[in-house]
Order: structure tokens, then C-alpha cells, then sequence
């Protein structure tokens, strides 16, 4: 009986550590797993992601809650991932323009340094297209027409400082022709401009203009990945029209905390890459999207590489947001 007091606080305190451990090993399931999105509800983006949470809880067990975080060009969102706890339970759905563009125009609340790099999810090209009252059908005849006519061709844009725009700028970087780049709210608006005949040129994704390339009312010049998209077999990328230095992509990819354990990051890599290859995601993804299952060491490089770039020729070009 003496003994009894000192065995049920040893035992108790035995049964905590056990389930310390086991709560411990038990990643990812000891609680719901919050994926913050720099991106409203109902979106594609929203939409791709809740098929990505679905994919994960299939194949991990894991529960995974969307936490839409749209305010500050995604850096509400980024700082909310940086300043969680490394744990894997917060983790954060990110894209090009959010890590390697924006922070170059406004203070950013959190660094790249702060973010532990988990996979590159997709890729996909700017594509270049004019009305079809441009006389051209390809890049040398429409650089052709820029220099015969001797003065900047307008290019609508989505918004100044996003990939768009500097692609707009690399083109008349590579080519020494100048441009004028109008930022429009939102790729929409600059298709009915297109349409309307009132903006003769833009630099957009497929999903803007593909319903309006079979009609002939807008003409895709180049494109600027590195090999031709499947969608568009006949549209030489810009590279291969002797641009080689206009090579652009916009990715999403998943970032956890800095401090994030190794084997966290590696379990979710794991099931991304399944994730992201599943039916369900694949048939919301657009025809130009290229699925990439990447390591955390080369999706590191791939944004360390990207803001440098950008960072660099938004410099070089005295860009500055409006």
C-alpha cells in the first residue's frame, strides 16, 4: 500500500510520455493539417486546392482545412505560414508572383529565408497574342511591323509587376523594341478590350484566350516555355523565334515553416507529388499546365533563381507599381 501513491504517478507519467511519442509519430494525423491559400473561396485556385486537400486525406489520413488568406497580393498569407509553428500543421499553397515578384514593389512581413520549400506543384506559360487586325502571324513579322511603324506597341497587362508585365519587359529587353505595357484589373477585362479592337496586343495565360483562338479573333504568337505546350503544337515558343533569353513561367507550389522537421517535409512531399497526379486534380488543370513532382532542393532553387531574375530586371528597368 506504501507503494501504491508512488506506482500510479509513475505509471501516469509513463502513459503521458507513450502518448507524447505517439502524438509525436502519429504526423499527420494528431490534428487537421491548415493549408493557407493566398486566394478567395470559389476560385480556380481554391478550386485546385480543396482537390489537393481531398487527394491528401486519401492517401495520409491526414484532415486538411483551407484557410483563404486573399488580402496584400499574398503576403497576409505568407507571413500567416512563416510565423506558425514547424510542425507540418500549417503549410502553405504559394505562387511566383507572391514570393518573387511583390516583395521586390512593397515591404514584405516575412522572407524567403523564413519558408522551408516542400514541392512545385505546376508550371505553366505567358503567351503572346494580338488581334487578328495585326498584320502578323509571327514574332519577326510583328517586330517587323514595330519598327516599320516607329513607335511602342501597347500590351495589355494583368497588373504592373507581375509576370505578365515582365514578360512584356524581357521581350523588349531581348529584342530592343519598345513596349507599352497597360495594366489592366485581371486578364477579362483585357480580352474584351482585344475584342473590342481597342488594345491590339497582350501578354496573357492560355486559359484568357483559348476560346478565342479557334474563332481567329485573337492570333498566339509565342509562347514562353521552354518547348512548344501539347495545346497549342503549331505556336513556336519564343526561344525558338530567337528570343532566348524570354523563358517565363508562373507556378504553385507548397511551402511549410523554416524548422519544419526533414521527415515532415519529406512525408508531404511524398503525398503531393501523389496528390497532384490524382484524376480529380489533374481534370481541373488547364491544358498548358505542366505537372511537376519536384524535391524541396530544386523547388528552393527554382524561387531563389526566380527572384533574383526579376528582382534584377525590375531594377535594371526602373519598374515601379502604380
Amino acid at each position: 500500500m506504501l507503494f501504491t501513491p508512488f506506482r500510479a504517478v509513475l505509471t501516469a507519467s509513463l502513459l503521458a510520455a507513450h502518448a507524447l511519442v505517439g502524438a509525436q509519430q502519429a504526423y499527420p494525423l494528431a490534428r487537421p493539417i491548415e493549408l493557407v491559400l493566398p486566394a478567395t473561396p470559389g476560385g480556380l485556385m481554391d478550386g485546385v486546392a480543396r482537390a489537393v486537400g481531398r487527394a491528401l486525406h486519401e492517401s495520409m489520413g491526414a484532415t486538411v482545412v483551407i484557410r483563404n488568406e486573399s488580402s496584400g497580393s499574398g503576403m497576409v498569407a505568407g507571413r500567416a505560414v512563416a510565423s506558425a509553428k514547424p510542425d507540418g500543421y500549417t503549410i502553405g499553397w504559394v505562387q511566383g508572383s507572391q514570393l518573387t515578384m511583390v516583395p521586390h514593389f512593397v515591404k514584405a512581413p516575412f522572407t524567403l529565408e523564413q519558408l522551408a520549400p516542400v514541392s512545385l506543384l505546376y508550371r505553366g506559360p505567358m503567351l503572346l497574342s494580338v488581334t487578328k487586325d495585326v498584320p502578323a502571324t509571327n514574332l519577326k513579322e510583328l517586330t517587323d511591323l514595330i519598327r516599320k511603324e516607329g513607335k511602342a506597341l501597347p500590351v495589355g497587362v494583368s497588373a504592373t509587376g507581375g509576370l505578365a508585365h515582365l514578360t512584356a519587359e524581357l521581350f523588349s529587353m531581348s529584342s530592343g523594341l519598345p513596349t507599352l505595357s497597360v495594366p489592366y484589373r485581371g486578364e477579362a477585362p483585357i480580352i474584351l478590350d482585344m475584342l473590342g479592337a481597342n488594345i491590339p496586343a497582350a501578354v496573357t495565360t492560355y486559359n484568357a484566350v483559348s476560346q478565342h483562338i479557334s474563332t481567329g479573333a485573337i492570333r498566339v504568337l509565342a509562347a514562353t516555355s521552354e518547348t512548344r505546350l501539347t495545346a497549342l503544337p503549331n505556336v513556336p515558343t519564343f526561344k525558338e523565334s530567337g528570343y532566348a533569353d524570354v523563358i517565363a513561367t508562373f507556378w504553385h507550389g507548397i511551402v511549410a515553416p523554416k524548422g519544419t522537421p526533414r521527415a515532415v517535409i519529406d512525408t508531404l512531399n511524398q503525398a503531393l507529388a501523389k496528390a497532384i497526379e490524382s484524376e480529380a486534380v489533374r481534370k481541373l488543370l488547364t491544358d498548358d499546365l505542366e505537372i511537376v513532382n519536384s524535391t524541396p532542393e530544386e523547388f528552393d532553387a527554382i524561387i531563389h533563381a526566380d527572384n533574383k531574375r526579376w528582382g534584377d530586371l525590375i531594377e535594371s528597368r526602373g519598374i515601379r507599381q502604380q
